[in-house]
């Protein structure tokens, strides 16, 4: 809902008081011209944004006034402000239009004059008029003050509630006010190290003429935010398009052959059940959303010609990290670390852009979302409000629903499970099979009931070796094994988060088949399930005598049965029990 304000402007001649001076008429004194400094400042429609100009620095002057031009760009207005001497100032910048207003680097918005001294015995009032001249300006409050976007819940007390609508005023600077109000992160740049300098060079590929004007938008968009320029670089990317689910078009771009020949960065990315395992007795949650991460850290200048990008309409390059890049995800995440670092599992969880803020009480929680916003400020990062969600006894993060009493899989993937059709051939299965691993800490026996279709796939693969086409067999069996599948990922179980402070209870249990493992935990006097692991017996295990059997769960127990349940209980108590 927008608001509309009225502002009367009144000048002293048009209220009628003409100044008469005989004494002195004092001249500016201009020392220079402020203009735009930095990148790109976008100023959203309809709003107001605090800009930073450089300006000349004056001496003998504390104090400096700054004046628009008479020329400005269209639909802007630059308010008059006085400010401390200094080679940086802050001004306001007005935007009328409905659109949004690129003021380019070192764009001149007004002129730099030292105040003058007027004594009191030089002003005489000599006649008075009345004349009202009305200025109408239309605002979007949900623009100017985008943190209103964010709906807060219903069971919050009228107390709690005035609490968490004063912080998100506070920190509404950090809020972007539009998909092109994008942060800019401080003192982090991307590059990419090569192995050799020899040019990354491909031609564009094919674009369907029904396309041709989307890929032009979504360039001119690009160029507009400074995300993107023009290119003269001898290396040359092709764009790929995908569809997203909302029918928009996504403009990817294939790095593949850069990728091969970039020195890798072995920075670590957090495991995701590694992060959720430190919630225990967490009631408040807060997901926060960046606002396109990648695109608020900036690319190194010596290295921006090595990602650019071909398309039917011309070669451009990245101002600022693009998707695609294999030390993407390794620079971001080294951002994060630096922003949050003491913060890290004590009261914030962090996967690249995605952060999650929880805490045990509410004034805590207050208290931790305050420090994760002045991190963000300092570090010049602003967040997505459509995508971020406050004061929450339950979140989805990362594709798991998080609450006070556990962790399950997010609904919108269980609904995903539950619509996909049978596979129709091998790449479609192997599909199926990797979505659902990612959540078999929560199947138990996951591997005994897919086994038949992992089966299926490892006989096409190595059918593939000897003949280019494979017969996809789905029998009945394989149609028994993607149901039951569906139906066990489908039972939302919710599990528990560790306590660490209390013994663990390890179930075992052992076939002909396979082995499968069950990690209990008592929290309030219930029998808690925190993960499920399992896994097939090799070829060699099968024909194991029991005594051997046993060893091998033994020793599968010593490494901590598997990846779902690896390091949990490390160096804990636990209570072994085979069966």
């Amino acid at each position: 809902m927008s608001s509309r304000i009225w502002t009367q402007l009144t000048s002293v001649q048009e209220l009628g008081l003409s100044t008469d001076t005989p004494k002195a008429k004092p001249q500016p004194n201009i020392q220079g011209l402020v203009r735009v400094c930095g990148t790109r400042v976008i100023v959203p429609p309809e709003s107001v944004k605090v800009i930073s100009v450089s300006c000349p620095f004056v001496h003998g002057s504390e104090e400096v006034v700054v004046e628009p031009l008479t020329q400005l760009p269209k639909g802007i207005f630059v308010g008059s402000t006085l400010n401390r001497t200094g080679r940086k100032l802050n001004l306001q910048v007005l935007n009328l239009t409905k659109e949004n207003v690129v003021l380019k680097p070192r764009t001149p918005l007004g002129k730099l004059e030292v105040p003058s001294v007027i004594h009191d015995d030089s002003l005489s009032v000599t006649k008075v008029k009345l004349s009202v001249q009305h200025v109408h300006a239309s605002f979007d409050t949900a623009q100017r003050e985008p943190c209103w976007k964010v709906p807060l819940p219903d069971s919050l007390t009228e107390d709690q509630r005035n609490k968490a609508v004063d912080l998100l005023r506070r920190n509404a600077e950090i809020f972007a006010s539009s998909d092109d109000d994008l942060g800019n992160a401080e003192g982090v740049t991307h590059k990419i190290p090569l192995t050799d300098e020899v040019p990354v060079r491909q031609p564009f590929r094919r674009i369907p003429p029904s396309q041709w004007e989307e890929v032009r938008e979504h360039i001119r968009k690009l160029l507009d935010k400074g995300v993107i320029r023009p290119s003269t670089s001898p290396y040359a990317s092709p764009i790929v398009l995908v569809r997203k689910t909302d029918g928009s078009l996504r403009m990817c771009v294939d790095y593949r052959k850069l990728n091969q020949k970039t020195i890798k960065d072995a920075y670590p990315i957090p495991r995701i059940e590694d992060s959720i395992d430190a919630l225990h007795g967490s009631q408040w949650f807060s997901a926060i959303d960046l606002l396109s991460g990648y695109h608020q850290v900036a690319m190194a200048e010596t290295d921006r010609h090595k990602t650019g990008f071909i398309t039917p309409f011309g070669l451009y390059e990245f101002n600022r990290m693009p998707f695609g890049l294999s030390n993407a995800p390794g620079t971001f995440q080294r951002l994060m670390q630096t922003c949050l670092h003491d913060q890290f599992f004590q009261s914030v969880l962090c996967y690249l852009d995605d952060i999650l803020v929880y805490s045990k009480t509410f004034e805590d929680h207050l208290t931790n979302l305050q420090r994760v916003f002045d991190r963000l400020k300092q570090q010049g990062l602003k967040i997505k409000p459509s995508k971020c969600t406050f004061f929450q006894s339950e979140v989805t993060y990362l594709g798991h629903k998080v609450t006070r009493a556990g962790v399950m899989p997010s609904p919108d993937k269980i609904q995903a499970v539950k619509d996909w059709p049978a596979p129709r051939n091998v790449k479609e299965l192997r599909s199926f099979l990797g979505f659902c691993s990612f959540y078999r800490r929560f199947v138990y026996n996951f591997s005994q009931t897919a086994k038949p279709l992992h089966t299926l796939v490892s006989t096409c693969l190595h059918q593939q070796k000897s003949t280019k086409t494979v017969p996809f067999t789905w029998s009945d069996e394989h149609q028994e094994a993607f149901k039951i599948l569906k139906q066990k990922l489908c039972e939302n179980v919710v599990l528990a988060y560790p306590n660490y402070t209390l013994p663990f209870e390890l179930e075992v249990d052992a076939s002909l088949c396979g082995l499968g493992a069950v990690l209990y935990q008592v929290q309030d006097g219930k029998r808690r399930v925190l993960a499920f692991a399992s896994r097939t017996l090799r070829g060699s295990e099968k024909t194991m005598d029991i005594i051997l059997q046993f060893q091998t769960r033994a020793a599968w127990v010593k490494v901590g049965s598997h990846r779902e349940i690896s390091g949990v209980f490390a160096g804990a108590q636990v209570c072994c029990i085979y069966r």
